[in-house]
C-alpha cells in the first residue's frame, strides 16, 4: 500500500541557516561599501591587477541609473 503524500509542502532544509547566510551577505555588502567609500577617491581608478581596475562612482538613479535625472524621488520609491 502506498503512503499518503506529505501535505505540509516542501520546505528548504535548515531555514534558520538561510536566514543567517542572508544576513551575513547583506552585512558583508554594507561593510565593503563603507570600506570602498572611505578608501577610494571619487572617479580615480585603482589598479587591482594589470587587467582589472576599481573606480568609485555613485549611482544617483534607481537600478543602473534608471531615472537618474528625475530629482531624487525614485531612490525612495524603488
Amino acid at each position: 500500500m502506498s503512503e499518503a503524500p506529505d501535505q505540509r509542502g516542501w520546505f528548504p532544509p535548515y531555514p534558520f541557516l538561510w536566514l543567517v547566510v542572508s544576513a551575513v551577505v547583506i552585512w558583508l555588502d554594507w561593510v565593503t561599501k563603507q570600506w570602498v567609500s572611505a578608501s577610494l577617491e571619487l572617479y580615480r581608478p585603482v589598479e587591482v591587477f594589470s587587467w582589472l581596475n576599481i573606480t568609485l562612482a555613485h549611482n544617483y538613479g534607481a537600478a543602473f541609473s534608471f531615472l537618474s535625472d528625475a530629482g531624487g524621488w525614485q531612490r525612495w520609491f524603488f
